[in-house]
């Protein structure tokens, strides 16, 4: 977790992943009414928050909690539910393992090949996880960090095979909002719980507020495990009308396609480095020649210096994977135009 995000406001941050549509033009004028939400407790449940995602997500009320932050929503359900063998298909975030190994659940990992064709790689993932029989599996789509997208037959799939021996899916979704993707969630399904963060698409990392979508004995378990007041007056104030915010949602589909295809063409060409595909607003590279940690530091050590998000800690993979966040135009202009110096630089 302390891999990214903790660069100082000096330092063009590449290593964070968050919507950069949101001004503080845009957020101020929420922020400005809220102030008077300071002097009072917040709804401990957080239902004004609830009913909007409710609206949104086209659910009952009893399938939401919301949290202080995705990450808290995930430590409270692996509280809540105590699996006793959690599989995880990997590379992916971090906190998954951490999370459930300090409720005491046995994890597992399902490393899956980078280069190998995905047809490959789900079919084999798909045999691990009929074999194994865990409590629970997760799996983040579109995956963070390598923005990959798996099929809908796969998920679908995994719900099955972990239904039959009464089994979760813990889906991690809080990136599908930038290409519209499914969450595969449905009130029917009991096995399946989703977990969402709101601070990527609406950019506002900094309020801390996500949500976790599942059936009601599992939303019930969460709330007997929450910490009161686990979401604060000011989020619960603005987020609600963040979210039906016409003009951040219209300036986010006109930035989003072109901001990924500008920068997806200029990593292609640059001779070091080889994109993978994603379908989210971050792209993972695999360096063909080099290191991710020697590229990242000659990028802080420039005049305007900024920094990426090195992957050596995720398993799976090594130092000769990067991944770079999308951000306002100019931005990405300065980042690839230091990515072209940087190649000349060191390979001529």
């Amino acid at each position: 977790m302390l891999k990214h995000g903790g660069y100082t406001k000096d330092i063009l941050d590449f290593s964070v992943n968050v919507n950069p549509c949101i001004t503080q033009a845009l957020l101020m004028p929420y922020i400005k009414r809220a102030v008077g939400e300071i002097g009072r407790y917040p709804d401990i449940q957080g239902n004004a928050l609830v009913e909007k995602i409710a609206e949104i997500e086209s659910i009952s009320v009893e399938h939401i909690i919301v949290g202080n932050g995705a990450s808290d929503c995930l430590y409270t359900c692996a509280r809540a539910l105590k699996p006793q063998s959690v599989l995880i298909i990997e590379p992916t975030f971090t906190e998954y393992r951490r999370a459930f190994e300090v409720a005491g659940s046995h994890v597992l990992s399902l490393s899956i090949n980078l280069l190998d064709q995905q047809e490959k790689t789900e079919e084999i993932l798909i045999q691990q996880i009929r074999k194994i029989k865990a409590d629970m599996v997760i799996v983040c789509n579109p995956n963070n960090p390598t923005g990959a997208l798996y099929k809908e037959a796969f998920i679908e799939q995994i719900i099955k095979i972990q239904a039959a021996h009464k089994g979760f899916v813990l889906l991690d979704a809080s990136f599908r909002q930038f290409e519209g993707l499914s969450t595969y969630f449905d009130e029917k399904r009991w096995n399946l719980i989703v977990l969402m963060s709101l601070t990527k698409y609406y950019g506002v990392p900094g309020l801390r507020c996500g949500y976790l979508m599942a059936t009601k004995s599992v939303i019930m378990a969460m709330k007997a495990e929450q910490v009161p007041w686990s979401v604060n007056g000011l989020v619960l104030d603005i987020m609600p009308k963040l979210m039906e915010d016409k003009k951040l949602i219209e300036a986010t589909q006109e930035w989003y396609p072109v901001e990924k295809n500008k920068l997806e063409k200029a990593l292609i060409h640059l001779s070091f480095l080889e994109p993978m595909k994603s379908r989210t607003n971050f792209i993972c590279c695999k360096l063909s020649k080099g290191s991710g940690h020697v590229l990242n530091q000659w990028l802080l050590n420039q005049v305007s210096p900024m920094a990426i998000r090195t992957c050596e800690d995720f398993v799976g993979m090594g130092d000769e994977f990067i991944r770079i966040g999308l951000k306002d135009a100019l931005s990405n202009d300065r980042l690839i135009e230091a990515l072209k110096c940087y190649e000349e630089e060191v390979y001529g």
